[in-house]
């Protein structure tokens, strides 16, 4: 730390109000009976904390007199929040801009309100979500069944303490690729909603289906019944579809006449006229990946990730706070290529939060992924894998519902290759080809902004350290 700083602890930049520095409820104060099934006061828990970002949404509630009750564990907007058990070393700052106006902190989480007088909130927050304070944080955690911190490793932790206009400079640098990488964040889940919307749309609801057949009822032409399908599928209405140019309303009916205007009865209940119900393994094979040696694990990064269901969101997709680095022998079946279709076979959460959902390999330039045991790889036996509708299908609550009900295992949860291929789904046989064309427009939009992020991450983690040390000025940085 640069020698003109002092250091001080969070017990000294505390706020002086009740309760700035508190652990969730005691005990049975707060359980799963206490929660509510409207929209309440939301409840903190790990899942809040993903990747040091406050997550402002998955909360479960709580009613406003049990809210009450545990006043002295409430958090509000600027207040930070740190892991006290399990996955230690997390830590999020809830935005002044957050969706409510007060949260309470479950049992798991510790939340602290500092003194805006000596410190700036965010500059705490940087530091804390820094490899020296995880590092420190570990290293001080007790360890007795579940490791955990308690208010007193919290209140004496230090961190350095530079003038406050100091604090405020190095904060707003790091919050502006905060920003950007958040706005990245946001395009890709609007990129991400769109496209699910259109799979629900096509191969769940059936909207097009449903559309033309409604027509049909009011006696509308067959060119009628085209249009009305048309619009269902590009969600405009007729005079918005007129505007739209020939090119595009021409895509739009070469679509649309691929929808039957009937629904047939099946095992899974009535499905568009013409599609077949069959089972994935018709089309798919799992194939499981290679037990790399825990010998050749290392902390520091080389060319070879060892991806495991830690680098898989909830809800599908790749994540990179957990990355393992592997130094040994590669056998060359299990790298991984651009765009490679995986799903989680293992999940260490009681919930499988992360079991069976899907994600595609990125790009990372002088990087290989490497396929490890517990993740499956989707390959065809057609010869063409329509690899975006799957990742969508494996994304839906049908699919999701059936692999979590088959799981097998109690505190670690399993799945395998034959329960996700035994898994039946309607398909028309060319649809699925038309929205994976389409999706392979969209995902060169969404894989940008990854690398993007990627870039400003690594800018922004290098840039870090070297501003909380003081190493560089904080006034020289454009």
């Amino acid at each position: 730390m640069n020698a003109n700083w002092p250091i001080v602890t969070v017990d000294e930049i505390k706020s002086d109000s009740q309760y700035s520095c508190v652990g969730g409820p005691f005990g049975s104060s707060l359980s799963r009976k206490h929660y509510v099934d409207y929209e309440g006061i939301p409840v903190i828990r790990g899942v809040n904390l993903e990747n040091d970002k406050f997550k402002d949404s998955d909360f479960v509630f709580v009613s406003e007199k049990k809210a009450k009750e545990l006043h002295r564990n409430l958090a509000y907007p600027g207040d930070i929040v740190f892991t006290q058990r399990g996955t230690l070393g997390q830590v999020a700052i809830i935005p002044n801009d957050s969706k409510y106006d007060k949260y309470i902190v479950s049992q798991s989480q510790m939340k602290l309100k500092v003194d805006s007088k000596k410190v700036d909130p965010y500059f705490v927050y940087l530091f804390f979500r820094s490899n020296v304070a995880k590092k420190e944080i570990t290293n001080r955690a007790i360890i007795g069944g579940v490791p955990h911190i308690n208010l007193g490793i919290l209140k004496s932790l230090e961190f350095p303490y530079p003038p406050l206009t100091t604090q405020k400079s190095i904060a707003g640098v790091i919050k502006r690729y905060d920003e950007k990488i958040d706005i990245n964040n946001q395009i890709n889940q609007t990129l991400e909603q769109i496209a699910q919307a259109i799979f629900k749309s096509w191969f769940v609801d059936f909207d097009p289906v449903k559309a033309k057949i409604a027509a049909k009822q009011a006696g509308a032409t067959p060119d009628q019944i085209e249009r009305a399908a048309m619009c269902a599928i590009s969600g405009k209405t007729e005079e918005q579809l007129a505007q739209l140019p020939p090119e595009t309303q021409q895509h739009l009916k070469t679509t649309a006449a691929l929808f039957p205007d009937s629904f047939v009865k099946s095992e899974l209940g009535d499905i568009p006229e013409g599609w077949n119900v069959c089972p994935l393994s018709k089309y798919i094979d799992v194939k499981h990946g290679f037990a790399f040696k825990g010998e050749f694990f290392v902390e520091e990064a080389t060319q070879n990730i060892l991806l495991t269901p830690g680098n898989f969101k909830i809800g599908g997709g790749i994540k990179f706070d957990k990355i393992k680095y592997y130094k040994g022998p590669v056998p060359e079946d299990y790298i991984l290529n651009k765009n490679d279709l995986l799903v989680t076979m293992t999940d260490l959460s009681k919930q499988a939060d992360t079991l069976g959902f899907p994600a595609l390999v990125p790009k990372v330039e002088g990087s290989f992924f490497l396929h490890n045991q517990r993740l499956g790889k989707v390959v065809s036996k057609k010869g063409v894998l329509n690899k975006y509708f799957l990742y969508y299908l494996f994304r839906s609550h049908r699919y999701r519902g059936e692999i979590v009900g088959s799981a097998t295992g109690t505190t670690v949860k399993h799945t395998a290759p034959k329960k996700i291929l035994i898994f039946q789904h309607p398909f028309h046989g060319v649809l699925e080809k038309v929205f994976d064309d389409f999706m392979a427009s969209l995902y060169p939009k969404i894989e940008c902004n990854m690398n993007n992020n990627t870039t400003l991450e690594e800018l922004r983690d290098t840039l870090l350290p070297k501003l909380l040390s003081g190493e560089i000025n904080v006034n020289n940085v454009a």
